[in-house]
């Protein structure tokens, strides 16, 4: 069966969308993937599909379109240009993070394009006279990916799909691989001691039957990836993996025809191992990814600003998006609640856990003129506060950019 030229997705040929490309019909799944792939052609970076491995094979995801005013909000100055950091949904493969770079730093006005592929984030700064933060969401949301502020915006639900399907892969390469084994090492001591002709025949015609599902369904990626790269004229890693095995087991298959020796064990054994460090990456990744998750979902969404009421009417207090708040805003904290900014005490008397920005446990007495912290939890007391820095300033966001760039040199 084809499949779709820009995200190998199997298609019918009778519903495909066709496309001509220096005299030979592509196929395509949907107008999205032929919009992208035109695009990327356009752009001179088709070196994507020659570079991509462990792609999971579907459409770009239909997701909603990202909240501008939350991610105006990610936005700090720095030396002269506007700096964010954006989660970014839909990163399949390391590939993703390169083509999201390459291309954003050959846009007009951005100086500085970063994909952590560890965490699916995004840290780019740009001129803001030749770009906003619309035009930045555009242009990632051309390529199939989206856009969001520093909350995480679906990474985590790929990335599960990707470690769930790795461990079942994994888990039954590593159930039948053993039983292969056991069949191998009674061929071993009769290579040494004897066995009876009839005997070994029956352990390696069971060999062979429990190998061949590890080599073409645990296996699967591997050849997938490298009929890819065949396809592209790249051969990767995936198509030496498979290579090995599968030469393996071609070879063992032939001898269990003329009565040689077979090493359906090897063949086994080489899917089972790099499968297991497959899904070690995936999951050291996943955790790397919700570390910052969580120190990003400490802050609240919604705050309960104060308004003067105006011509001799009461303050009144109103429920917005944290992402709303500016410096001078007066806010209530409610017992608790987690604070929205980084302010000043006005009014009120209470204790703030602060242990995610100290490591102390003991709760820190607030009263008024105390200055309290993003995300900290109010205790006891009803604290109004005046707003000081908001978003990308606030200390908590300080301590998430320190993270992410250790992840990123980490990784």
């Amino acid at each position: 069966m084809p499949s779709c030229a820009h995200c190998l997705l199997d298609i019918s040929p009778d519903s495909a969308l066709r496309d001509e490309e220096e005299g030979r019909e592509i196929l395509f799944c949907c107008p999205g993937c032929r919009g992208i792939y035109r695009l990327l052609h356009g752009e001179g970076l088709e070196e994507f599909y020659r570079r991509r491995t462990g792609w999971v094979p579907g459409p770009p995801e239909a997701g909603s379109a990202p909240d501008l005013d939350a991610l105006a909000d990610s936005v700090v100055v720095a030396g002269g240009e506007n700096e964010a950091t954006l989660a970014i949904s839909g990163i399949r493969c390391a590939s993703c993070a390169w083509l999201i770079e390459r291309y954003l730093g050959g846009r007009n006005g951005v100086s500085f394009a970063r994909v952590n592929f560890a965490t699916g984030r995004l840290k780019i700064r740009w001129d803001p006279a030749s770009a906003g933060i619309r035009e930045i969401a555009g242009w990632i949301r051309r390529l199939g990916y989206t856009a969001c502020p520093g909350r995480s915006c679906g990474p985590e639900e790929g990335r599960g799909r990707e470690q769930r399907d790795l461990l079942v892969r994994f888990g039954t390469a590593a159930f039948l691989s053993m039983q292969v084994m056991t069949f191998s090492a009674g061929l071993y001591a009769g290579y040494f001691q004897g066995i009876e002709a009839k005997t070994a025949g029956a352990f390696k015609a069971l060999a062979f039957a429990l190998t061949t599902p590890v080599i073409f369904y645990a296996g699967y990626p591997f050849l997938r990836n490298a009929l890819s790269g065949i396809r592209n004229r790249v051969i990767g890693m995936d198509a030496l993996v498979f290579l090995g095995s599968f030469s393996a087991y071609a070879f063992s298959t032939a001898m269990l025809l003329t009565g040689g020796e077979v090493y359906f064990d090897t063949a086994g054994m080489i899917i089972t191992l790099i499968l297991l460090g497959r899904y070690l990456e995936a999951a050291a990744r996943s955790r790397a990814s919700e570390s910052l998750t969580r120190l990003i979902r400490l802050l609240p969404r919604e705050a309960r600003r104060r308004v003067a009421g105006g011509a001799g009417l009461p303050t009144r207090t109103e429920t917005v998006p944290a992402s709303r708040l500016v410096r001078g805003d007066v806010v209530e904290v409610i017992p608790g609640g987690r604070l929205p900014a980084d302010g000043r005490v006005l009014e009120g008397t209470s204790e703030a856990d602060e242990s995610l920005l100290t490591g102390e446990s003991a709760p820190v007495p607030k009263q008024a003129g105390s200055t309290v912290y993003a995300g900290t939890i109010n205790a006891w007391g009803l604290l109004v506060v005046e707003v000081t820095r908001t978003g990308g300033e606030t200390a908590l966001s300080s301590i998430i950019r320190a993270v992410e760039e250790a992840l990123a040199r980490k990784a």
